[in-house]
C-alpha cells in the first residue's frame, strides 16, 4: 500500500500540469465567447443606428404600395 501512495504522490505534479493547462484552454475559451457576446451585440446597435431610416423606407414603401391595390 505504501508503494501505490508513493507513486501517486509522485505523479500528482504531471496531473496537475496537464490539468493547468486544460485550464488555461477552457478560460482563453470563455474569455473569447464572452468578448464575441459583448461585440455583437453593439456592432447589430451600430449597423440598425446607420441604416435604421432606410430599412424604415423600404416597409413604409411596402406599406404605400399595399394600400394603392385594390383589393378583388
Amino acid at each position: 500500500m505504501d508503494e501505490n501512495f508513493e507513486q501517486n504522490v509522485m505523479s500528482t505534479p504531471a496531473s496537475a500540469k496537464k490539468d493547468n493547462s486544460t485550464t488555461k484552454i477552457v478560460i482563453g475559451v470563455l474569455v473569447a465567447v464572452f468578448v464575441l457576446c459583448c461585440i455583437i451585440p453593439i456592432c447589430v446597435m451600430a449597423m440598425l443606428t446607420l441604416m435604421g431610416p432606410s430599412v424604415g423606407n423600404v416597409f413604409s414603401n411596402v406599406v404605400t404600395t399595399l394600400e394603392a391595390t385594390t383589393m378583388p
